[in-house]
């Protein structure tokens, strides 16, 4: 503002306040002249013309949306999970791990193995077979058979009983009784003896002889002849003759008597009568006196077998 010793200084005699009345008028003009201003700058930015608006917000708008498969597969660790089904399948190999559930079946076969235990049970036919040990056990029964060989064998009695020429010899011991005649003959050692019944008959010679007395008796012809002391007794008539000495005497009733002559001497006296005829000559003494009417006659060569001559 002008100050008083200026406004003196500015006025003459004749026109005191000329100057003043001057300056103050165009002062106030100025001070008008802003404030209109102030005002319309602050109506424009609230207010402004739709011209200026339209360009406004083309200028502070954010561009729009790109889609997930026009993305950079280089920053594919910074895609937004939730648009994973929209990622490139050639870059899953990049998708994040813990988004696994929501990879594309279809690209199964590329999925991180290490992940494998997250796979969709339901694609496991299509599980890359090098890591079957990973497999969850639940789904054994959806293995490839292929790859059995593999099976963890904790879980053997869950494997396709189709396949048991194919399971592990070693744990033969857990396999189902109920296949037994699907066994491997060659670990027929390592059979559960409670299921012998069942053994195949061919095999018989490598049955454990401790369980001998369940043997099929119909193949007895094949019973190891080293454990004859054990044969059922009752199946006496199918005993190797070539073995008769080890017969058991107390069924000698039963021995064949064809092979009398191989009877044990000191069980003579329970020899069949009916065969005394082939009773051993030098044992004579020991024949039964009730039937001394067979005894042989006389002997030319002595332990010679006669034939039969009732004495007179």
């Amino acid at each position: 503002m002008l100050s008083h010793a200026s406004s003196l200084a500015c006025s003459t005699v004749q026109q005191p306040l000329v100057f003043v009345q001057h300056y103050t008028r165009l002062r106030a003009a100025s001070l008008t002249l802003h404030s209109q201003l102030v005002t319309t700058c602050q109506s424009m930015r609230t207010s402004p013309p739709p011209a200026i608006a339209a360009s406004q917000v083309r200028r502070t708008s954010p561009p729009p949306a790109i889609a997930a498969s026009q993305y950079p597969v280089s920053a594919i660790s910074q895609y937004p999970v939730s648009a994973i089904s929209q990622y490139p399948v050639s870059a899953i190999s990049q998708y994040p791990v813990s988004a696994i559930s929501q990879y594309p079946v279809s690209a199964i076969s590329q999925y991180p193995v290490s992940a494998i235990s997250q796979y969709p049970v339901s694609a496991i036919s299509q599980y890359p077979v090098s890591a079957i040990s990973q497999y969850p056990v639940s789904a054994i029964s959806q293995y490839p058979v292929s790859a059995i060989s593999q099976y963890p064998v904790s879980a053997i009695s869950q494997y396709p009983v189709s396949a048991i020429s194919q399971y592990p010899v070693s744990a033969i011991s857990q396999y189902p009784v109920s296949a037994i005649s699907q066994y491997p003959v060659s670990a027929i050692s390592q059979y559960p003896v409670s299921a012998i019944s069942q053994y195949p008959v061919s095999a018989i010679s490598q049955y454990p002889v401790s369980a001998i007395s369940q043997y099929p008796v119909s193949a007895i012809s094949q019973y190891p002849v080293s454990a004859i002391s054990q044969y059922p007794v009752s199946a006496i008539s199918q005993y190797p003759v070539s073995a008769i000495s080890q017969y058991p005497v107390s069924a000698i009733s039963q021995y064949p008597v064809s092979a009398i002559s191989q009877y044990p001497v000191s069980a003579i006296s329970q020899y069949p009568v009916s065969a005394i005829s082939q009773y051993p000559v030098s044992a004579i003494s020991q024949y039964p006196v009730s039937a001394i009417s067979q005894y042989p006659v006389n002997s030319s060569m002595p332990g010679h077998l006669l034939t039969l001559q009732p004495s007179e």
